[in-house]
C-alpha cells in the first residue's frame, strides 16, 4: 500500500508540466554558470605555504603565553612582530590586493588565538581526567577514564593549526550546489501545484470521508 501511495504522489509532481519547464530552465542556466568555470582552476590564498614556520613558531612558549595574556584574541599586528620573517613576508607581498592582505591577516589571527587556545583546553581537559582517574574508588566510571587516560597518553590525537581560506572563497559561486538547490525548489512549486488542485477539485474531503 505505502509502495502505491509513493508511487501515486510521484506522478502527480511529475505530471506537472511547469515541473519540466522549470527543471529545462534551471539546468540551462546552471549550465551557462558551469562552463564559465571550466579551465579557470580558482586560486586559493591561504596561508598553507607558511604552515611549517607557523607551527614551529607556536612551539615557542614566549609566543604561547602573548597569547594566552591577550585572552586568545591577540591582532595580526601584534603578533606578525614575534613570526618568523618568511611569514611576515609571505602576507606582506599582497598589499597590493587590500581584499587577499586584510583576509590573510584576519586568517593569521583566527589560527594563531585559536590553536593556543585549544591546547590550553586540552591541558586542563586532560589534568581534570588525570585527577579524576586518580581518586581509585573502584567504580566502573573511574576505571572508564583511567582507560581512556592511557589511550591517549599512549596514541595522544595531534593539534593542527586551522588555516582557513581565504578572501577568494568568500565570494566563489559555489556552482556545485546550485542545481540540487533550484531541483528542490522545482520541486516544492510542484507539490504545492499538485495539493492545491486536489483542494479545489474536492479530492480531500473525499479521500477522508470514504474507506
Amino acid at each position: 500500500m505505502n509502495g502505491r501511495i509513493i508511487k501515486t504522489e510521484l506522478y502527480k509532481i511529475c505530471s506537472k508540466r511547469v515541473v519540466w519547464v522549470s527543471m529545462g530552465l534551471f539546468l540551462a542556466l546552471f549550465l551557462a554558470l558551469h562552463l564559465q568555470f571550466l579551465g579557470k582552476p580558482g586560486v586559493q590564498y591561504t596561508l598553507q605555504p607558511v604552515k611549517a614556520e607557523l607551527a614551529a613558531a607556536l612551539k615557542d612558549e614566549a609566543l604561547c603565553g602573548f597569547i594566552r595574556e591577550g585572552g586568545y584574541a591577540r591582532t595580526t599586528a601584534e603578533l606578525l612582530p614575534r613570526l618568523p620573517q618568511s611569514v611576515q613576508d609571505y602576507i606582506a607581498q599582497y598589499q597590493g590586493s587590500e581584499r587577499v592582505f586584510r583576509s590573510l591577516n584576519a586568517s593569521l589571527a583566527s589560527s594563531l588565538n585559536s590553536y593556543v587556545e585549544r591546547a590550553d583546553r586540552r591541558a586542563a581537559w586532560l589534568a581534570q581526567l588525570a585527577e579524576e582517574a586518580a581518586a581509585g574508588d573502584g567504580t566502573a566510571l573511574t576505571a572508564a577514564k583511567q582507560r581512556m587516560l592511557r589511550q591517549y597518553r599512549a596514541a595522544p590525537a595531534r593539534l593542527e593549526l586551522n588555516l582557513e581560506p581565504g578572501a577568494n572563497a568568500l565570494i566563489d559561486v559555489n556552482h556545485a550546489a546550485v542545481f540540487p538547490g533550484l531541483v528542490m525548489l522545482v520541486i516544492l512549486v510542484g507539490l504545492a501545484g499538485v495539493y492545491a488542485d486536489e483542494a479545489a477539485s474536492g479530492v480531500q474531503p473525499a479521500l477522508l470521508t470514504s474507506r
